[in-house]
């Protein structure tokens, strides 16, 4: 039976050959500071000792998030949320040719990185090439990936 509460959702999840989908909160009392989200493969479940360690892994998770900030350093997680530039830019490639070639993110960022091993490039050198001197990844008549200019 479809789920009608999600029906966008659950098409994703048939179509990715979605297994369980786990989420929990990260609320303290009354504060509610965001959802910790684990996804498992299909026909997987967490068992009982799993989801009990999920759910000290979200109060621990909570704390650190409520604890930032009430210190002398403005934001003593910094260096947990800070995202290096490079990461970003791995994200942003990965966007550009999910709209270039019309395909899922999961491809797009599995062709950036065949381009990147092609080509002897790091992941990062890549993703910077595709962002900024735009870098396309194509594929070929045969659906080969061909040379990008």
């Amino acid at each position: 039976m479809p789920d009608t509460r999600w029906p966008l959702l659950a098409l994703e999840a048939a179509a990715a050959r979605a297994g369980s989908v786990y989420a929990l909160p990260l609320q303290l009392g009354a504060i509610r500071v965001g959802v910790l989200s684990l996804y498992l493969d299909a026909g997987s479940r967490l068992n009982d000792r799993d989801f009990g360690d999920a759910v000290a892994i979200a109060d621990l998770v909570t704390s650190l998030m409520l604890a930032s900030g009430t210190t002398d350093d403005p934001d003593p997680l910094d260096q947990w949320w800070a995202q290096p530039r490079s990461s970003r830019e791995i994200h942003q490639a990965t966007g550009m040719v999910v709209a270039q070639l019309g395909v899922r993110a999961r491809e797009a960022y599995a062709r950036l990185q065949g381009y990147a091993f092609a080509n002897e490039l790091g992941l990062d050198e890549v993703a910077a090439q595709v962002v900024h001197h735009g870098l396309r990844i194509d594929t070929g008549p045969d659906g080969d990936q061909a040379p990008a200019s």
